[in-house]
C-alpha cells in the first residue's frame, strides 16, 4: 500500500464525504474506471477501484481511488489519493464554485415548484 492509501472503515469517514457536499456538482468527463495502471482495493478478491474527484472540503478537487462498494457504505474502506494537495487558492475557488452551483440548483428547484403550483392552481381555477 502506498503512502496515500488507507484502509479506514468506510469511504465516507476516510474521505471526509458528507451528504451533498461530497457529491459531484458536475458530470464526470471521464469514466471513473477508465484509467491505468489499475489500482486494486483490499477486498477479497481485490477489484479495480474507481477513480473519483473529491468534492468534500478535506480533499477538494483531488482525484482519489476508493473501493467500489464504498459509496453504499460497504467494502474494505480502501482510499488512495492520486493528486497532491491543491494550493489553498485553487481549493477555495473550487469550493466557492461548488457552493454557488448548489445554491443555484436549490433556487432552480424552488422556481420549478412555484411554476408547478401555479399551473396546478391555474388548471383547478378553471374547473
Amino acid at each position: 500500500m502506498s503512502s496515500g492509501a488507507s484502509s479506514a472503515p468506510g469511504f465516507r469517514a476516510a474521505s471526509g464525504r458528507r451528504g451533498t457536499e461530497g457529491r459531484s456538482p458536475v458530470m464526470y468527463c471521464q469514466n471513473p474506471m477508465a484509467y491505468e495502471p489499475v489500482k486494486l482495493c483490499n477486498c477479497n478478491p481485490p477489484r479495480k477501484a474507481p477513480r473519483w474527484i473529491s468534492w468534500s472540503g478535506l480533499n477538494l478537487g483531488r482525484r482519489h481511488y476508493a473501493c467500489v462498494d464504498a459509496l453504499n457504505g460497504r467494502g474494505c474502506g480502501y482510499v488512495e489519493l492520486h493528486d497532491p494537495p491543491l494550493l489553498e487558492f485553487w481549493s477555495e475557488l473550487l469550493g466557492d464554485l461548488r457552493d454557488e452551483l448548489w445554491r443555484l440548483r436549490a433556487v432552480q428547484h424552488v422556481a420549478r415548484q412555484v411554476v408547478e403550483e401555479a399551473r396546478y392552481a391555474g388548471t383547478h381555477a378553471r374547473l
